[in-house]
């Protein structure tokens, strides 16, 4: 996520638009089909959406013997689980560098250590449901535009090398063409990976229902409920769910249901496209990405999918006002920006098969909110990945997990939820 100063948001609509278009990697791995919740019912846990996070609450709840309903206002992985642009790396909104001088360099290297156990935990769940396709290790590079921005990946590359963490330095030399003609140099990360978002994303929810968890799509929530004997959570249709905790896994979306945290909880909407594989004149693809790779301080994004498909994401402008939407709309002017980074940066005419937006969130201090609301111990938020979801928000998705089974709590202070409580930094 490009580091920006949010500007004031209201609150969330309560679910996302029903009929917004959806991905390409939704069309081409889709959901196995989940009824609605048509009666109501308890449960020990109630997880409110169905992406990563959500997903990965119910698979930790459900596997640790707990009674779990998982409800989806859609079909799982319809946000911005299923709308990104497929990266599995290590690391958080915040940058090691930035992320340094807010808490310090050994608090910095343990909470980035947190994602890297977390990414190869995830890689191990992956192939443990049958999805080792959907996330494989591959590297990543970072890639810098300007002057500033390799002084801003040697300040990185010199810290995590100093914590231990693997990373490589890449001069102007180093890069593969055609990257070498657009690039000053870079860091490659060679644990990181590329993903197929929906399709791991589903997978692990199917292997939550297989565990015990009851799923639901298309059943869109109208109200949480709690007081001191627990917690009701109510569809649009009326039905309930009384439950001892309510994970709340929604994202962007998250100030809809919990209205404390409107204006805390940001949106972010990117563009991105898929472009059919790129081919010599005697029709093979042509592997132009090895690595996943982002530049531009995180404002441009590309992988190369197993089958050719180049998956471009990002913005023509730095301009925070204009991404500040829930709307999931596509939007000309940025569409054209990914279609002339495909020609200037990888030197071929882009054949769109494909084009999206997906909603990401951003909290006003770049943190995640993780566990209680200030006065609610019964509803746990789970979310503000900044755009480090894919990785983050299955880690997350674990910590609450523990937390509304009474496990113990390993939540970081920095991402606690109830840091929002009037008077604190967050606010």
């Amino acid at each position: 996520m490009p580091a920006a100063r949010p500007s004031p948001a209201g609150r969330a609509p309560v679910a996302p638009d029903p009929d917004a278009g959806g991905s390409w990697w939704q069309a081409g791995w889709p959901s196995a089909g989940y009824g609605s919740l048509a009666r109501s019912t308890d449960a020990d846990v109630v997880v409110v959406g169905g992406g990563v996070t959500g997903s990965s609450a119910a698979w930790h709840l459900a596997r640790a013997g707990a009674r779990v309903v998982l409800v989806e206002a859609r079909e799982l992985a319809s946000g911005a689980s299923g709308r990104n642009g497929g990266f599995l790396l290590a690391g958080m909104a915040h940058r090691p560098a930035a992320l340094a001088a807010l808490v310090g360099e050994g608090r910095a290297a343990e909470l980035f250590g947190l994602t890297v156990e977390g990414r190869e935990r995830l890689y191990e769940v992956a192939a443990q449901v049958g999805a080792a396709d959907c996330a494989v290790r591959t590297g990543s590079l970072r890639l810098a535009v300007d002057a500033g921005e390799v002084e801003d990946l040697d300040r990185e590359a010199t810290l995590l090398e100093a914590a231990g963490f693997a990373v490589e330095r890449l001069d102007h030399a180093s890069l593969a063409p055609p990257l070498r003609d657009h690039f000053r140099g870079g860091l490659r990360f060679p644990d990181d990976g590329r993903s197929v978002p929906a399709g791991w994303v589903r997978a692990l929810g199917a292997a939550a229902a297989e565990a015990g968890a009851i799923v639901h799509e298309c059943s869109p929530i109208a109200a949480i409920e709690d007081d001191e004997d627990g917690v009701v959570v109510r569809t649009r249709a009326g039905v309930e769910v009384r439950a001892d905790h309510v994970v709340v896994a929604t994202e962007a979306w998250l100030s809809g249901l919990l209205p404390e945290l409107a204006g805390v909880v940001l949106p972010y909407r990117s563009q991105v496209l898929a472009a059919a594989p790129p081919r010599t004149d005697d029709g093979v693809v042509r592997r132009l990405l090895p690595e996943v790779s982002w530049s531009r301080r995180g404002w441009d994004y590309a992988q190369q999918a197993a089958d050719g498909t180049l998956v471009v994401g990002g913005e023509e402008l730095e301009d925070i006002e204009h991404v500040r939407s829930w709307d999931e709309t596509v939007v000309d002017r940025d569409q054209r920006w990914l279609e002339g980074w495909i020609r200037r940066v990888l030197e071929v005419e882009p054949h769109v098969v494909a084009r999206w937006a997906g909603v990401l969130s951003q909290t006003v201090d770049g943190f995640p909110l993780l566990g209680p609301l200030p006065g609610r111990p019964r509803v746990l938020a789970c979310g503000g990945w900044g755009g480090a979801g894919n990785v983050l928000g299955f880690v997350g998705g674990g910590l609450v997990a523990d937390l509304a089974r009474g496990a113990e709590d390993r939540i970081p202070p920095e991402l606690r939820a109830a840091r929002i409580a009037e008077g604190s930094s967050a606010r």
